[in-house]
């Protein structure tokens, strides 16, 4: 690592500070999707991933979204959270929905890199661009993106199909069967038959508990964008923040997807500043062999005298920014830049040594009231920030 303090680099800062950006983007998100419900498997058979397809069933959608908000919305079933609604649609799990938009690019995007990048899809999914497949992917938190430079057409109308597939048959059967049972106990085969079913992450509460509605949620739930870059593209980077007593020195673990389209050397300069108080930022400059493709990097910044976040009360919520661009290497252009907002704080969750249980009723009635304890020793946890104990407000 060494120092970024050239003025071709302090011109860039300046140049990023003011919103500039090496990275043009394009959000798919909005009000004009539609929706189509198949019979699992007739979607691919009726072709419905190509560019002309159309259908009479087709339904008004918004992303980010989700299916049963936009068959609401079209009276297509009744209020969900009213009586017993909620038990009447069963069937929509059952289908496989496809999402569809018709979108141009207005912006001069010759000799970029175009990824289409999805924030989160629930569940399974498998994408088409102008009739051409994609890819699948599968779990409703994790993003994903695909490389579409070459599919994307620049000078025309482009469509968009995403299909989302049904719900496992053996989750639906277990959830009919339990849907009348409000117990935490009794939502312990549907979860159980959740986790069995979805490999990925799926939240387990959107299919029932004691104090929710049943609904197995389906669709397009996160933002959809493009994104065009140089050669190089970053993602946003991710700060793990790590410290010590006496907490005068932070280590940011920083973590960093780059995206080349072929084998080169890049600088990655970066600058990691506190938005919340006049400190000097904290620069430096690491040189990169990229490998065509997604490269992953990890590289920590050292934080001198760091200014602490701290929960309301206890102290102010400093926030930092840091930005980080990709350049050639010993050249003053930008091929990519992005930005993360972060805190810094040390949070340890510690047993408290003078806890003593609360009895519980063997009949497994509400727990029994022990107005003996003294304060303090029924919490069975402490909430420790920066080395100072926390009173917390609420937890689970």
């Amino acid at each position: 690592m060494i120092g970024c303090r050239c003025v071709a680099c302090a011109v860039l800062w300046t140049l990023l500070a003011t919103g500039a950006s090496a990275t043009s983007t394009i959000s798919l998100s909005g009000a004009d999707w539609q929706i189509v419900p198949f019979v699992p498997g007739r979607g691919a058979a009726e072709k419905a991933f190509s560019e002309g397809y159309h259908s009479t069933e087709a339904i008004p959608a918004m992303v980010p979204g989700e299916v049963h908000w936009d068959l609401e919305r079209a009276c297509k079933i009744e209020p969900i959270c009213y009586g017993l609604n909620s038990q009447k649609i069963d069937w929509v799990a059952g289908k496989e929905w496809w999402y569809r938009k018709q979108f141009r690019v207005l912006s001069p995007w010759q000799g970029k890199i175009v990824r289409l990048q999805f924030d989160g899809v629930d569940y399974l999914t498998d994408v088409w661009l102008n009739g051409q497949h994609l890819g699948r992917h599968e779990g409703q938190f994790t993003p994903f993106e695909f490389d579409v430079t070459a599919k994307l057409r620049q000078d025309g109308d482009n469509v968009l199909v995403v299909q989302v597939h049904p719900a496992p048959e053996s989750v639906r059967k277990v959830i009919a069967s339990s849907k009348n049972l409000m117990s935490v106990q009794n939502c312990r085969p549907v979860m159980q038959a959740l986790r069995a079913a979805y490999p990925c992450w799926k939240s387990m509460t959107n299919a029932g508990w004691d104090w929710s509605t049943v609904v197995i949620t389906m669709g397009i739930w996160k933002d959809v964008r493009l994104v065009a870059s140089e050669v190089v593209s970053l993602d946003n980077p991710i700060v793990l923040p790590s410290l010590a007593p006496p907490y005068d020195r932070a280590t940011l673990e920083t973590r960093l997807n780059v995206w080349s389209d072929n084998t080169c050397a890049v600088d990655i300069c970066y600058r990691a500043r506190c938005l919340t108080s006049d400190t000097s930022d904290v620069t430096g400059t690491r040189k990169l062999d990229l490998l065509a493709g997604q490269n992953q990097v990890v590289f920590p910044i050292e934080i001198v005298h760091p200014q602490l976040w701290w929960p309301n009360g206890y102290g102010k919520q400093h926030l930092y920014e840091l930005a980080v661009m990709a350049q050639p290497v010993g050249r003053a252009n930008v091929l990519a830049d992005a930005r993360a907002t972060f805190g810094i704080r040390d949070l340890q969750m510690l047993q408290n040594p003078e806890y003593v249980a609360t009895p519980v009723d063997p009949e497994r009635k509400p727990p029994i009231e022990n107005r003996s304890l003294a304060p303090g020793t029924e919490l069975k946890y402490l909430i420790q920030i920066n080395g100072r104990k926390i009173f917390a407000r609420g937890g689970n």
